[in-house]
């Protein structure tokens, strides 16, 4: 009895072992057969989204995290990358992305590709999946260059483009126009939008995130009807600072760096978990808003049936623009968006093709950016004689790999050894939770990791102006926050740490090019060029590129009309107890009504303007009558550290005092870098 019970129970678990390990073999069977398939391929990249703003990263200890369910969604249904790396800011972060150079081959090297767009001569990844027979899109923001030049969507191999093509242009959250392929499309009836009704559930304005979102989403509804495999990079401007050209009342809520739209600035108004302010909670809900947009993609792709032939991407484009303590938003690290310490440039990015990458994984294989152009090609089953150039390597093989969690698992293409870099040019401490260690000027960093050990060590360098005497070596494996130099004076007793040195100062030669256009620097006292961003010509030691030409009006955009006294004073003015409409009867006379703090609308009379557009005479309903003085007024306004904006206003001040002084804001214009 108990000989033949237990013979059976093992004869059970035998029989229960062979149809697991048949079933295992038929899904990864299943998994190879789909894999040789071409995917669908969408990219998400969100702005400024710091490695510890998003739920999904481990080791992030702040007292709360925005709550990003479909985020975590998409990792659940994929593998996460622990060792993730993204460039140190907008622009250049972007450059790796799409053409799968490091910085010092890409184009574009500072935060400025309107100064040095893409070339005719660079290979993007929608390029080259157009080689794989791919109907290709970009909805949102770009930032490789401006409409009517070499670095422009439709000149990079996208078949399909709907956005904002500047980097300066996407700080306005509420544009007048976005790039509609070759042409401009209007999505907001003026450029000068009131506070309370844009930002409230009357929906009278267009956030471009939103637009970003509906549009994404429609291309893939469209897309998945087309015969061909598509690509789609969707990239919001979330949580990236921007503003509001408004008038009126501001709400209650209201934060001027993240001025987010209804419904999404409700959804932290009442937290109590900490005492936040209004940054802080529309900061929250610019990233809750970032979140609801992956969302959409993902219902999206199973709404048209083509999640499970569809590999999507997602991460931050560098590290966060602000670090309050709340958030936690650079995690473990040392430094924040612009640096080059890890706070700079550490993502965890999501890869997900469900049934044929294991789910709800992590892997500690590195993957840069510039490891997704071979990456997709890879997956499109392009040969890698149609990659083109590039620093990159693929890591299909580590996706596809039955065990994801190895970090020697990167395939190699050759037997040099594996390194990432990046050179950067910023003037500035870029301090975080963590103050920046290195010396500001042109800096150049790398990552590798040295397998020749016997237990392999993370090393991570940092050189600033090419002076070896402040080389700055860190172990990550033992510190990942960067706090404890291996160095004194670019030297050390530890054999380790000397060999190190020696192999990165070996790769930071190997891998910078020098570009007239990104000079770097051979001391401090050698400027590098940082960017240009100057309207009409750039600052010493950057120099014209002769390629950025002057982005011409699109081909059906109207002249805009001839602009006459009255369209001077007319608009919305504010005023210290509520706010006046001014609207335009003929070229000199226009009609009043000013609206009280208590929102008490009251017809006023009218306004005579005189010739020289310089006074006017205000018309009471009671036959009084006074005489104004108008003054134009700028104020510089600085936005995201380095672009530095005109504010024109007009001033109206009534002599006699029997009106209070009036002002409307005119425009926001670029002024040049800070």
């Amino acid at each position: 009895g108990t000989t033949v019970t237990m013979a059976s129970s093992t004869r059970n678990a035998g029989l229960v072992c062979l149809l697991t390990l048949a079933a295992q073999s038929i899904a990864l069977s299943n998994a190879a057969k789909i894999a040789k398939t071409k995917p669908n391929i969408v990219f998400i990249l969100s702005d400024d989204l710091g490695y510890g703003d998003y739920s999904i990263s481990p080791d992030v200890h702040g007292d709360f995290r925005v709550p990003t369910p479909n985020i975590a969604r998409l990792a659940a249904s994929g593998t996460k990358f622990l060792r993730g790396y993204s460039g140190q800011v907008c622009a250049p972060s972007r450059c790796m992305l799409i053409t799968g150079r490091h910085l010092g081959h890409c184009t574009v090297r500072g935060n400025d590709g309107a100064y040095t767009p893409l070339l005719a001569t660079d290979i993007s990844v929608a390029k080259v999946l157009k080689r794989a027979g791919y109907h290709t899109g970009i909805v949102g923001k770009w930032g490789e260059g401006n409409f009517g030049t070499s670095g422009y969507p439709l000149a990079q191999g996208f078949d399909y483009y709907v956005g904002q093509d500047t980097q300066v242009g996407c700080h306005d959250w509420y544009p007048l126009q976005v790039c509609n392929n070759s042409d401009h499309s209007v999505i907001n009836v003026d450029a000068d939008l009131d506070f309370t009704t844009c930002l409230g559930d009357s929906a009278t304005c267009t956030w471009a995130n939103d637009l970003d979102k509906t549009l994404g989403v429609q291309f893939i509804a469209d897309a998945a009807k087309r015969p061909e495999p598509f690509f789609l990079y969707l990239s919001t401007t979330t949580p990236h600072a921007g503003f509001l050209h408004g008038h009126g009342t501001r709400p209650t809520f209201y934060a001027a760096d993240w001025p987010v739209a209804f419904p999404y600035n409700q959804r932290f108004l009442n937290e109590t978990a900490q005492p936040w302010n209004n940054a802080e909670r529309q900061f929250a809900a610019a990233t809750w808003a970032q979140d609801v947009m992956v969302g959409a993609v993902l219902d999206q792709l199973e709404a048209s049936n083509i999640r499970s032939n569809t590999l999507v991407f997602f991460s931050g484009d560098n590290g966060p623009a602000q670090c309050a303590p709340v958030f936690d938003s650079p995690g473990p690290f040392r430094g924040m968006k612009r640096s080059l310490h890890e706070g700079g440039i550490r993502q965890t990015i999501v890869a997900s093709w469900p049934g044929v990458i294991a789910s709800g994984a992590s892997t500690r294989v590195l993957f840069s950016f510039y490891d997704f152009l071979p990456t997709a090609a890879d997956f499109a089953g392009l040969p890698k004689s149609e990659w083109g150039p590039t620093d990159g390597v693929s890591v299909k093989a580590s996706l596809l790999a039955e065990t994801v969690d190895d970090a020697r698992a990167m395939p190699s293409e050759s037997d040099a050894p594996r390194y990432l870099y990046w050179e950067f040019c910023h003037y500035g401490a870029v301090n975080g939770q963590l103050k920046q260690m290195y010396q500001d000027g042109w800096v150049q960093a790398v990552r590798w990791d040295d397998n020749a050990t016997e237990h392999e060590t993370e090393w991570k360098a940092i050189l600033s102006n090419r002076n070896t005497s402040s080389f700055l070596l860190y172990n990550l494996t033992a510190d990942v926050s960067e706090s404890v130099p291996l160095l004194m004076d670019g030297t050390s007793s530890d054999p380790a740490a000397v060999r190190a040195r020696d192999v990165i100062l070996a790769f930071m030669q190997e891998a910078h090019v020098e570009d007239p256009y990104w000079k770097s620097s051979q001391n401090y006292s050698d400027r590098c060029c940082a960017s240009c961003f100057t309207p009409g010509g750039c600052k010493a030691p950057c120099k014209f590129f002769p390629n950025a030409t002057t982005p011409q009006r699109a081909p059906n955009s109207p002249t805009p009309p001839a602009v006459t006294v009255a369209d001077i004073v007319s608009g919305d003015w504010t005023t210290p107890t509520g706010s006046v409409q001014v609207r335009a009867r003929n070229e000199d006379t226009v009609e009043i009504t000013s609206t009280t703090a208590s929102g008490i609308a009251v017809s006023h009379g009218r306004i005579v303007v005189a010739s020289d557009g310089m006074s006017a005479t205000l018309m009471m309903g009671g036959g009084d009558s006074t005489t104004g003085t108008i003054r134009h007024r700028r104020e510089q306004k600085v936005v995201d550290v380095e672009y530095l904006y005109n504010v024109d206003s007009l001033e109206m001040t009534w002599e006699e005092q029997i009106e209070p002084s009036w002002t409307k804001t005119l425009r926001i214009t670029s002024a040049g870098e800070v």
